[in-house]
């Protein structure tokens, strides 16, 4: 039995997203979390939680800070309020797993994007191995740690909501790379006008490159990257859109856009001074309403996926799926064959194994 066939189910919320805002309860229903000021990717893996089960006739409730219900009469309480539920599904940043007494425990990390929630995870499979094996299923990760000796890899479920929340409107800022005057040049960017999507040349191909914290993180895939930049300089009938990494909390702009020149420089790739006018940084996603005609989209394996439709991947020319050599024995979030998730143009391409940099751990070799 897995959460996908209980008739009703417990949703636990990451406490770093609900830790400084006023919450109408522990228990809720979908419409009052979705009504709290909590960020998009924590609303589209509600959306896709909410989907799937409302397609199952699953019954949902929404739990903040389980952990203060343990034990004794608090626990009694929870159990009142909650009624007859025997899964529980914790949506997680990375940092912790929580657990609902009386309930089997899922795991939806649905912020490994994150640099930060990356290690965390890793710290956390390293520190806390007997709570991390009651973790019965996992969806939309391919992750796996020891416990008392053993591999323990839970059941991946790859799920995606078929119309997530549309994203931020997207505007598009001219690229420049000047690796010795980072900050200068994100703040240039950044406060030149943007370009709005549709105003964007056309072009005979467009590739989409929607950058991760944890994809830059990866020497290899920063690289490659880097790579397709200046190959780009020198054929401007490409159009290269670089969706930045996520912001930060409070980060600006400029900050995003100097993360990524920062990895673009430490790649090793020497790339030209000029700005070129068929490449540009993008403030957020593209949608299968933004994106243009003849798209080849490449993202690092950790790309959270499900945050689109998968009308978004079908429409593309062709899908690239990058992933480290020294990890294709063990994948770490997707399986071996990444068309169920992407579709049949969907490939995979193996980078060499210069392993993680930037301090990030990969989380299955934690322990």
């Amino acid at each position: 039995m897995t959460w996908l066939t209980a008739g009703r189910l417990v949703v636990s919320l990451p406490a770093a997203e609900i830790a400084n805002i006023s919450v109408p309860g522990s228990v809720m229903r979908i419409d009052q979390v979705l009504g709290l000021p909590i960020s998009h990717a924590l609303a589209c893996a509600l959306f896709l939680i909410e989907y799937h089960c409302g397609g199952r006739g699953i019954e949902t409730v929404y739990l903040a800070r389980p952990e203060i219900f343990a034990h004794g009469t608090a626990a009694a309480w929870l159990a009142g309020r909650l009624g007859p539920v025997s899964e529980h599904l914790c949506v997680t940043d990375g940092s912790a797993v929580k657990l609902v007494s009386g309930c089997r425990t899922h795991m939806f990390a649905y912020r490994l994007t994150d640099a930060d929630g990356y290690a965390a995870f890793a710290r956390l499979c390293r520190r806390a191995p007997d709570l991390m094996a009651q973790v019965a299923t996992q969806v939309n990760t391919r992750l796996s740690w020891r416990a008392a000796g053993q591999l323990v890899r839970p059941r991946s479920l790859y799920l995606h909501a078929p119309e997530p929340p549309p994203p931020p409107s997207a505007a598009a800022y001219p690229f420049q790379f000047k690796p010795y005057l980072v900050e200068e040049t994100a703040r240039r960017v950044a406060g030149a006008a943007p370009v709005e999507l549709d105003a964007l040349p056309r072009a005979a191909q467009t590739i989409y490159v929607p950058l991760t914290e944890t994809g830059l993180a990866n020497k290899a895939f920063a690289r490659a990257i880097a790579r397709l930049v200046r190959a780009a300089f020198a054929q401007p009938h490409a159009l290269v859109l670089l969706r930045l990494p996520a912001e930060r909390a409070g980060e600006s702009l400029a900050g995003r856009i100097g993360r990524t020149l920062i990895a673009l420089a430490a790649s090793g790739v020497v790339l030209p001074r000029n700005a070129p006018s068929n490449i540009y940084f993008l403030s957020a996603d593209l949608s299968p309403e933004t994106a243009p005609p003849n798209l080849f989209i490449t993202v690092h394996e950790d790309f959270d996926f499900w945050r689109h439709p998968k009308r978004f991947y079908e429409q593309a020319m062709a899908v690239t799926v990058a992933a480290s050599q020294a990890l294709r024995a063990h994948p770490e979030f997707l399986p071996l064959d990444v068309t169920p998730i992407y579709g049949a143009r969907a490939t995979r391409l193996w980078l060499p194994p210069f392993g993680l940099g930037g301090g990030a751990t990969a989380a299955g070799d934690a322990p």
